[in-house]
């Protein structure tokens, strides 16, 4: 057999291999979070004084908020930051749903980009947990920032505008995080859908808050890798962009052309065989975690997050 040929067909094998290993690994995961979760028995408390806060940057839509706050885990909370003069409106809006009221904020040196002008709680029980921040609108890196200067908590999550928390992603988090052997761990990375990070605040401190190449700052030793979901974006803001989707079918294409050329029928049967394992293990892995619904964004997805080994670590927002 032809050499060439044999480095091909190993190749497959292995990305074969990895997809089912990727869609595996979650499998166990959610069937683990299901036993201790589903029924809700001690899912709700708070686990070894495990905290989180989620801080927001250009989520200013109420029903988003609501699905942010619609978490039962009672160490949590959820802080927006947005700009009072360019969303003056959508400002106004959420200080009087929620019944904001401005509050003391003291400046922090901790980070010394965190320029915030004021600070909003809401004055009813119900909505304790939502903190609103008044602050220039530059990137949300500095959103972000601004955010982790008044968290509560030790460890924040960022979310991005249109994107959502998957149903039990906090308590799932605490869970692990209240293990003895995960006690000195920095930053947990979810390689499911959306993927998603938590950061230690005070590594964000210590690096001097958020950025591009926070991730790759952090030891990996103090970087735990999960196969739960964490977010989402909801499928009316699903897509891959119309010049992506040109080069993934003229790649697809050209591999297949290559393939025939170079190796014959069998050789391009085999890729089709694993490009089909490929979509089947997106889409089970999807209805695993709750997705009902599929799509091409699902597949691309899947297949990114089970080549994020090989990419650069970045956190890109």
């Amino acid at each position: 057999m032809n050499v060439s040929l044999t480095i091909f067909l190993l190749t497959l094998s292995a990305i074969s291999l990895a997809a089912a290993r990727h869609t595996l690994r979650i499998m166990q995961s959610i069937r683990t979070r299901k036993e201790l979760c589903d029924e809700g028995t001690g899912c709700y408390e708070s686990l070894g004084f495990v905290g989180c806060s989620v801080i927001c940057s250009a989520v200013d839509n109420l029903y988003h908020i609501e699905q942010l706050l619609n978490v039962e885990y009672d160490r949590y909370e959820v802080i927006i930051v947005l700009d009072a003069q360019l969303h003056t409106e959508k400002f106004a809006h959420i200080i009087a749903h929620y019944r904001m009221i401005k509050v003391n904020c003291s400046p922090s040196d901790e980070l010394p980009t965190a320029r915030i002008r004021n600070l909003y709680r809401s004055s009813s029980r119900n909505f304790r947990r939502l903190v609103l921040i008044d602050c220039e609108q530059r990137s949300a890196y500095d959103d972000f920032d601004a955010a982790a200067s008044v968290a509560s908590y030790k460890f924040l999550l960022p979310i991005r505008s249109h994107t959502l928390l998957h149903r039990h992603a906090i308590e799932s988090a605490a869970i692990i995080l209240s293990e003895s052997n995960y006690k000195n761990i920095e930053l947990l990375i979810s390689h499911v859908g959306e993927g998603g990070y938590i950061f230690r605040r005070q590594t964000i401190i210590e690096h001097g808050g958020f950025s591009s190449h926070l991730i790759r700052e952090i030891n990996k030793k103090a970087t735990l890798d999960i196969y739960l979901p964490i977010s989402y974006t909801p499928h009316t803001f699903q897509h891959i962009k119309p010049t992506l989707k040109v080069a993934i079918f003229c790649t697809i294409v050209t591999l297949f052309l290559t393939t025939w050329i170079t190796w014959g029928v069998a050789a391009v049967a085999a890729l089709g065989t694993t490009l089909i394992l490929i979509c089947a293990a997106g889409f089970f892995s999807a209805r695993l975690y709750g997705e009902r619904s599929w799509s091409s964004y699902n597949i691309f997805w899947f297949f990114r997050q089970m080549c994020s080994f090989f990419r650069p670590r970045k956190f890109i927002v």
